[in-house]
Order: structure tokens, then sequence, then C-alpha cells
């Protein structure tokens, strides 16, 4: 099991990106390195062009991409900075790195999608917000813990990746927790402030769920979302997000469970068709392979799991995300996922209340001896 780093940051946020920067300079770099050599660019670049050269041409454009959020989030762009300075990486190269989280949010990267699940008492003792990170295992080492501790806002411990300035997942120490899955529509992304710095601006100023929905009801998106909180007095929302569209889901019966489909009716209405299919121009083995199929399988699993038990504790969770379906073989479709080119990167089990934290690296189903972290 490859277990990612954890690093502390104090100070402003540019103080912050540079110790980032400077303590993970090697995989900062190397990060680069696989962007670069990445078999997928080379299906999009024009023959005729050297890599670098469109590469740099990316960048440049990224970076215009990227530019409301700097003015929306300037301590995203002082952290942004700051890594750059303290990586000694180039302002398009991390620029280009950051833009993977549009990427990813199309269709042909929707085999990506993670799994998340809210419960709010009385269904559960406490508030509790769990996730599955599942990513392209090429980046699997990149994923680090970050524990800020700001000058302007609620100290937090967030799951993100060595480069990135923003994060997917966290819990602050107001008590409030937060995770980023993707969802997949038929819209196209738009020039708007990216999910992961409204992720990390929720965990650095945000006390409330309520607090938490005029962040993330900001339209256009940059791509497509889905957005579960969970504070303190057991509130418990998703924000689904499209690159136009915006919805609420509520907790039903205590629960919030998310595998990268929308439930909000207006938000279903922009989802990619559940029987559309991969089409040529998609990698050999998922032509003809339902785009949506995974995130249909796994929501069902995930209702079926749940439904089974009136009362939730840390204990049901564990074992829902290390389930392997009902034949408990692991695959691409199972909660913990097993594939040849992605996986679960790491679980999460956040108590806003008792400001504790719980994880492992790696997939869940290998190891019992989660960690502990508290705020």
């Amino acid at each position: 099991m490859r277990k990612g780093k954890i690093i502390i940051v104090r100070g402003d946020a540019l103080e912050m990106g540079i110790t980032q920067g400077k303590f993970l300079r090697q995989e900062i770099q190397k990060g680069w390195e696989i962007v670069y050599n990445y078999p997928p660019i080379n299906k999009i670049k024009p023959t005729y062009l050297p890599t670098g050269l469109f590469l740099f041409g990316a960048g440049i454009w990224a970076n215009s991409f990227l530019s409301p959020t700097f003015q929306v989030f300037p301590t995203f762009y002082e952290r942004f900075e700051g890594i750059c300075q303290g990586a000694e990486i180039s302002h398009w190269k991390l620029a280009l790195i950051h833009f993977i989280e549009v990427a990813g949010s199309d269709s042909p990267r929707q085999l990506m999608g993670c799994s998340s699940v809210a419960v709010v008492p009385p269904r559960s003792d406490e508030p509790i917000l769990v996730k599955n990170f599942d990513f392209v295992d090429d980046f699997i080492e990149f994923n680090i813990i970050r524990q800020s501790f700001t000058r302007w806002g609620y100290s937090s411990a967030e799951f993100t990746m060595a480069p990135i300035s923003g994060s997917h997942t966290g819990i602050n120490e107001a008590g409030l927790a937060i995770t980023y899955n993707y969802g997949y529509s038929k819209e196209k992304p738009q020039k708007a402030p990216l999910l992961t710095a409204r992720v990390q601006e929720i965990l650095n100023t945000c006390e409330t769920v309520r607090d938490t929905v005029n962040i993330l009801r900001r339209k256009p998106n940059p791509g497509h979302g889905i957005i579960t909180v969970v504070d303190s007095n057991g509130d418990a929302v998703a924000i689904e997000l499209s690159p136009l569209g915006t919805g609420i889901v509520e907790a039903e019966d205590g629960i919030i469970a998310n595998a990268n489909l929308y439930h909000n009716p207006q938000m279903q209405k922009r989802l990619i068709p559940l029987d559309a299919v991969y089409g040529e121009n998609a990698p050999e083995y998922m032509r003809g392979v339902k785009i949506q199929e995974t995130n249909v399988i796994r929501t069902e699993r995930l209702n079926k799991l749940l439904s089974k038990n009136k009362k939730i504790d840390m204990d049901i969770l564990k074992t829902i995300l290390s389930d392997h379906g009902e034949n408990n073989h692991p695959d691409e479709n199972t909660i913990c996922r097993h594939h040849e080119n992605f996986s679960t990167h790491l679980s999460a089990i956040m108590l806003p209340r008792s400001r504790k934290m719980y994880y492992i690296w790696g997939q869940p189903c290998k190891t019992d001896k989660w960690q502990e972290m508290r705020m």
C-alpha cells in the first residue's frame, strides 16, 4: 500500500504555498514529468507540434482559464504563487496541472468517480461524512493530507495532491466537513472558479452548511461536481453542480449517498443519459460500455447497504467503504474500486462534532488500521 504524505503549513496563504512547494518539490517536479509524458496528451496533440511547444501553449491557455479563480479567491492565488516559488515550477506548468481537475470531469474520464456518504442524527449518534477517493493510478503517489493553520480564517485538515492549491475533501476547526465528487452532465466546461478552490474557501471561512451554500451557488461552474457538506449541528446537504446548473439535495432519512449521479430532479435533466455508451473515440476497452454504468451500480449498492441498518456507525461505514459487491468480487464497479488504470486512493471518515478525522491510504479492503487526526 502506497502511503501519502502529511504536511503542515502555517501563516498567510503565500507562506503556506511556499512551504508546500519546498517540502514537496520533488513530487511536484515529478508530477510535471508525468503530465509531459502522459499518453492521452499525444492523442490530442497535433502531430506536427513538439510536445513541449504544445504543452506551453496549453499551459498559457490554462492560466487564462484559471483567471476567474484567482480573481474570486485571492488566497487561492497566493497559495498557488507560493507553490510555484517553493517548488521552482513555472506558473503555466502549475496552471496546466490544476486544469486536470476540469478535464477529469468530462465523460471519457467518468470511470474515476468517487463515492461518499453523509449520515446525520437520529440515523447516527453524531454527524458523519465519509469518502472513497478514486482516481487514475498514475497520480496515486501525489496524494497528501495538508494541515493548514491560517492567519485569516479557520484552520483545517485537507486531502489534496502535492501540486494543488485547493482541496477535494476536508474538515475544519469550526466543525464543518466537506467532500467533492465528480458529476457528469451534457454541458461543456465553462471559464469559472475551480471547485477545489471553493472547497478550500469553505474550509477556511465557513462554520455551517448554511454558510456554504452561497459560495457553491455561484454560476457558471468550470465543470461537473457534487459537493457534500456536513456540520456539527447535524445539518447536511449535497450541492449538485454542472457548468450552467445548480441543485440542492437534502438528507433523506438522515442519509445522502453519492456515486457521481445527480439526484435533484432539475439536475437529472442535465445528466448524460443512462443508456449512452462510449463511442469510437474512447479507449478500446471502454467502447460500447454505458457511460453511467459504474455510477448506477455503485449508487444502488450504497443505498442497499445503508438500508440494512436503522442505525449507522463508523464500523458499518468502514465495511461499506471496503465493499466489493454482492459477489465479493473487487472490480471497477465496486465501492472499493479495483482496476488496472484507476483505483481507490484513500478513504476518510470525518466527525465534525468531535472534530476528528480517520483515514486510510490506499484501498480500505487491504487494511483495518485507520489513522486518527484531531482538529
